[in-house]
């Protein structure tokens, strides 16, 4: 017999709490352009993501329909272990975690006596926790910007480019049993791939040119780009123009230490339509 114990709700920004089983498992440079378990009765696994250092939105996206999760039994750590305890009239066993899906979530725990086929890994760490909240944390992609806008880019004409959102610190916690980790996403660098084989990385988010300021205060500008040809012939006449913001990833436990995770990457895809100026000489 499985038994899950009893679960409170723990709040915070924005909370999620898993009741899973195992088994459920202005001119031209004015214009600017704008992505079933069995008996229950336990403990809080709580997740709380998507603070922001600054107001952006998150993609959008149409839903996807729900696919059960696939699940795999992770140990609770020895401490837990301990204030759980043994169940009154099961046999000996120990209490496991179901860690679900790709975002590796884990819903309450269970106990199993004698130990479950398929159990797997180590006891949940504060490292692992970490990586819970990096999964659950809300990570807007890019919100690309140009000036002269993407409509009216120009050969041989510099095109500023710039974020209009997704370049802010994120922040999101997840909570697993003692264990509270936190994770704070910081982007270093946009890599720009401009559509015509041509890539830029700037290390800031650029700005959109400000026509109350003169041409010669914002030029050249933080992070630009040239077009040599026109984008005529290409698919939609267009090329497709890519923003890549790039973050490093710090985790804190708190008095259980704290560290780095692998480095983390957010796009967005534009088509940008490159003209050419035709002149006449007599």
């Amino acid at each position: 017999m499985r038994r899950l114990i009893a679960a409170a709700l723990l709040c915070g920004p924005i909370a999620a709490l898993l009741w899973v089983s195992p088994s459920a498992a202005n001119d031209l440079y004015g214009q600017a352009s704008a992505g079933e378990g069995t008996d229950s009765i336990g403990t809080a696994v709580s997740l709380s993501g998507g603070s922001v250092g600054a107001a952006s939105s998150a993609p959008a996206g149409s839903a996807a329909q729900f696919q059960p999760p696939e699940c795999s039994l992770v140990p609770v750590e020895p401490a837990l272990q301990a204030v759980l305890g043994q169940p009154g009239g099961e046999p000996p066993g120990l209490w496991y975690y179901a860690v679900c899906g790709n975002a590796t979530v884990p819903v309450l725990p269970s106990f199993f006596p004698n130990g479950p086929a398929g159990a797997v890994g180590p006891a949940v760490t504060p490292v692992s926790v970490a990586q819970m909240a990096l999964a659950s944390a809300a990570m807007p992609a890019p919100s690309i910007g140009t000036n002269p806008d993407t409509h009216h880019l120009l050969v041989n004409y510099p095109t500023r480019l710039f974020l209009q959102g997704g370049w802010h610190p994120i922040t999101a916690t997840a909570t697993v049993g003692p264990i509270s980790a936190t994770i704070t996403a910081t982007p270093y660098k946009v890599v720009w791939a401009m559509g015509d084989d041509s890539v830029i990385t700037c290390t800031n988010p650029g700005s959109a040119y400000d026509p109350n300021e003169s041409w010669s205060a914002q030029n050249p500008p933080p992070c630009g780009y040239t077009y040599a040809n026109s984008s005529a012939g290409q698919d939609g006449e267009a090329y497709q123009l890519t923003a890549t913001v790039y973050y490093h990833v710090a985790w804190t436990a708190g008095a259980l230490g704290g560290g780095v995770l692998a480095d983390i990457s957010r796009s967005q895809t534009v088509p940008a339509y490159v003209g050419e100026v035709q002149t006449l000489e007599n």
